[in-house]
Parts: structure tokens; C-alpha cells; sequence
């Protein structure tokens, strides 16, 4: 686990300063004799683990084990310190294909590649609702040649995007780039609606469109994986949702994934509320039917007692 993943883990807030420099509250001005410190004056370089705080002068040299030090002084004992150096390089800002071309009003266009990239969408079930709200559009030259693509916004900005093969002669099937900051279909501000308050998260982009179609008053996501990341973690916990519900697929990945991402979740949960984990035996969630959906999350729904803490409930048909 890399050192930012651990300050955020264990609820220690930290800044992005020049990369590859971090800055946060240093946890050792109380103990030489200055004020608390509540100004971010520890700096510290991940990558030479170099740190220095400009309040009491506590200070830690390239190659001395600053970051376990730090670690230590916050009361992580014992934790080991991954590379991350590269997480907090500068990116160039990511685009879309070129080429990239709207599904949704393609329908009736000559050019038979997006015909049949249209259909291909019909076939797996999604509406031309869904093309729009979502933006899901199609390229057909370049490194995403002949994929439906799938953009991934965070805050109006596009942090990755994922492309689907809909030949059927492409390998791998899934194309993807970015950085795994959000989810496909993801709102920060929901429907004002109190039904919408429950965030479902399935792996895929068509199971989570599969939900979206089944609970209309709900948002629905997908995780680009089997587990989330940390950062998709702090955005489900953020406080737009008071509710969720992890959807596996029914395969090893899919279930040691959920519980992965139940623990992490578990820890960054700032309140009380309700995390549910569903699935089925065999079946992929976009080959069952919207009502097996339905009455799957309705009997979760009625077999949970609410007493203001986390529950965990396998409900599996």
C-alpha cells in the first residue's frame, strides 16, 4: 500500500503540493514544544522520502525512512511503504478519440460500421436514453479502432474512458485509458428524489446500464473491475449517497473483489447507513431479467433492519 493510500486510509488529510511533494499537518510540533500544527507546513517528497516541517523543524533526510517515520508519528505502527511516485506525475489531460462519433444519432446513418455499432448497443440492451445521458459514442480508426467507447467523468471532467469491440474479432475485447478516479455513470448530484439516495455499483458498463433499466429511480455505476480503487472509494463516500449496494459477478474475481472493496469502504464510511452485496448463482447480471433485478433488491430492502450501522447481507437467488 502506497503511503498516500495509507494517510487517506486512516483518516489523515493531505495536500498535492509540486510533484512529486505532499504536504500535511505535522504530527510531531506538539511533542517539541510548538503549537499544534493545523497549516500543512510537513512537506514531504515521496519520492527521496525526504520531509521537513516549517513549524517545529522536525526533519527526515533522503534514504532515512521518512515515510515509515511519518507513519509511526500518526500512529501507524508497523505499515509497509509501497512506490508511488508515478501516481502523482503530471498527466497530459486525457481526450477522446479523434474520430469520436455519437451513437445516438446514428441510427440511420449510411456508413454501415456505425449502423452496426448502433445495433450492437440495441442487442445488449441499452436505449438510446441511455447513449445520450451517458454520451456513449463509437471510433473507428486509431488504438480504440471499432469500439463502442464509454466515457468516465468525475466533476465534468474526463478522467478515463473504456472501449468495447463490437466485431466480435477483437483481442482483448476491452479497451481502456485513464486513470480509474470515477465510475461510468457516475452523478454527483442525484435526482431530488429519496429513492435515488441508494447507489448501486456493478463491475461492467452494461450491468450497470442492466440496473439503471431495472430500478429507474436509482443511479447505478460501474466499476471498470472487479474492486475499487481507493479513490472510487472516497467518492462513494462523500456524502451524495446514503445508501449502497455492490452487485458481483459470480466468479472468484468478482467476489474477492466485493469483499475487498467492502473493507475499504467500511473504513472511510464517515456515518451510519446501509452497504448491501448481491448476486447470482451462474448468471452475469446483464443476462437476468429486470425483474429478477427488482425482486432481488426488494428482498434485500425487506430483510434489512435498520439500526443506523453498517449490515452486511449476501442475498443470492
Amino acid at each position: 500500500m502506497t503511503f498516500t493510500e495509507q494517510l487517506s486510509l486512516s483518516g489523515t488529510e493531505w495536500r498535492r503540493t509540486t510533484p512529486p511533494n505532499i504536504a500535511l499537518c505535522c504530527p510531531f510540533c506538539s511533542d517539541r514544544g510548538e503549537t499544534v500544527d493545523t497549516r500543512f507546513r510537513l512537506y514531504i517528497n515521496l519520492t527521496s522520502e525526504e520531509a521537513h516541517c516549517f513549524n517545529c523543524q522536525w526533519s527526515a533526510k533522503a534514504g532515512r525512512n521518512g515515510l515509515r517515520r511519518v507513519l509511526k508519528g500518526l500512529g501507524a505502527v508497523g505499515t509497509s511503504v509501497s512506490p508511488e511516485a508515478h501516481v502523482l506525475a503530471r498527466q497530459e489531460p486525457l481526450s477522446l478519440p479523434k474520430d469520436f462519433q455519437l451513437l445516438a444519432t446514428v441510427r440511420k446513418d449510411p456508413d454501415h460500421k456505425l449502423r452496426t455499432a448502433y445495433r450492437y448497443l440495441v442487442a445488449r440492451g441499452v436505449n438510446e436514453e441511455q447513449m445520450v445521458r451517458h454520451e456513449i459514442g463509437v471510433s473507428l480508426v486509431g488504438p480504440a479502432s471499432h469500439r463502442v467507447i464509454f466515457p468516465v467523468r468525475c466533476k465534468d471532467r474526463l478522467v478515463a474512458y473504456t472501449g468495447r469491440d463490437f466485431t466480435g474479432t477483437q483481442k482483448p475485447k476491452y479497451y481502456t485509458r485513464g486513470v480509474k478516479e470515477s465510475f461510468f455513470g457516475w452523478r454527483e448530484c442525484p435526482y431530488p428524489d429519496e429513492r435515488t439516495r441508494t447507489l448501486h455499483i456493478a463491475e461492467g458498463v452494461f450491468k450497470a446500464m442492466a440496473l439503471e433499466r431495472a430500478l429507474r429511480y436509482s443511479v447505478a455505476v460501474a466499476a471498470l473491475g472487479s474492486s475499487l480503487t481507493l479513490a472510487q472509494a472516497r467518492l462513494v463516500c462523500s456524502g451524495y449517497y446514503t445508501d449502497v449496494v455492490m452487485w458481483l459477478d459470480p466468479d472468484g474475481p468478482g467476489i474477492k473483489g466485493g469483499i475487498r472493496s467492502l473493507e475499504m469502504l467500511r473504513r472511510l464510511w464517515p456515518r451510519g447507513g446501509k452497504l448491501w452485496i448481491a448476486g447470482y448463482k451462474g448468471d452475469p447480471l446483464d443476462e437476468v431479467t429486470s425483474a429478477q433485478i427488482r425482486k432481488t433488491f426488494n428482498d434485500m430492502t425487506l430483510a434489512y433492519t435498520t439500526d443506523n450501522c453498517w449490515r452486511v447481507l449476501f442475498c443470492v437467488e
